[in-house]
């Protein structure tokens, strides 16, 4: 699976063209290990609200290749697994760490989840939920931005800015990347959003929130769009893996699930990675598809 992965990411940041120009790219840096050694800095990039009225602090392990000499790197910012119940920015460490051995900057991101001490949460709130995990997303997005602008301690390239996740974190990296003030947005999604503080939520501060929060790539595993529409023509080039017959994130549509104590528990109506790439298709958005035939949630 690993090696289908990094087959596929190399086949459409290839074909999109965010690789032939990105600084120290020679071929080989990028698509193959070239560094040794990785190194790990943990730093605070916001600050919100969670489901429990706590002020919760957001922050992210950022992995860089040892010893790299590199300008305007590209940055891959994961997000984890969970249900938006469970999971830790640990889980994708294993991810960061390969992304930088190739030279790439990675980010494994907090984000705010749900306390199943609330009881089951019905569709609304789970879109809440998604929502505070996308604003959380963003609020990583601007973090790059203005470092870029001010002490450059990361060296990004700000052209070349990746979301990835892994089932929930997959879930959240497609709204980060495709959700807009252009799509038709039902009004009880409006609500959820102008909860929130809108479309770009307020989990970072004023110098933050003053920074774009566009991405240039987006990277699924077994994940899911609200809304397949809300993806347009000249959007973000999109890489998945989804399993045919995944039981928790629907591969076509239908409605996601999370596992918890032995229980199932509904959460939200997704499109999958089949009608998502269908659509980029129909669109002319670069994409690459992996799908794993009879394969579940992995």
């Amino acid at each position: 699976m690993k090696f289908i992965f990094t087959l596929s990411f190399a086949s459409l940041f290839t074909l999109s063209g965010l690789a032939q120009t990105a600084d120290g790219c020679d071929g080989f840096r990028y698509f193959y290990d070239v560094f040794d050694e990785v190194e790990k800095t943990t730093v605070q990039y916001g600050a919100n609200v969670n489901v429990l009225g706590q002020n919760q602090p957001l922050y992210m392990d950022v992995y860089t290749p040892a010893g790299d000499q590199a300008d305007h790197r590209p940055v891959i910012i994961w997000a984890f697994g969970g249900g938006f119940i469970l999971g830790s920015r640990e889980d994708v460490a294993d991810a960061c760490i390969g992304f930088a051995r190739k030279g790439y900057v990675a980010a494994a991101i907090d984000y705010r989840l749900y306390s199943i001490f609330l009881g089951v949460p019905d569709s609304l709130t789970v879109i809440d939920v998604v929502t505070k995990a996308m604003h959380d997303m963003k609020a990583s997005v601007r973090y790059f931005r203005q470092d870029a602008a001010t002490t450059n301690t990361f060296r990004v390239d700000t052209n070349r800015m990746l979301v990835a996740g892994v089932s929930a974190g997959a879930i959240t990296a497609l709204h980060t990347a495709y959700l807009d003030a252009d799509d038709n947005i039902p009004m009880y999604f409006q609500d959820v959003l102008d909860d929130n503080g809108g479309l770009e939520g307020s989990s970072g501060d004023a110098a933050n929130l003053s920074y774009s929060s566009e991405v240039d790539f987006v990277v699924s595993l077994s994940g899911g769009l609200y809304k397949k529409e809300w993806m347009n023509a000249g959007e973000p080039p999109l890489v998945s893996i989804h399993g045919t017959a995944d039981e928790v994130v629907p591969y076509e549509h239908g409605t996601a699930v999370v596992p918890v104590g032995g229980q199932t528990y509904e959460l939200v109506s997704l499109d999958g990675s089949g009608l998502l790439h269908a659509r980029a298709d129909d669109l002319g958005i670069d994409n690459y598809l992996v799908s794993v035939p009879g394969g579940g949630h992995e």
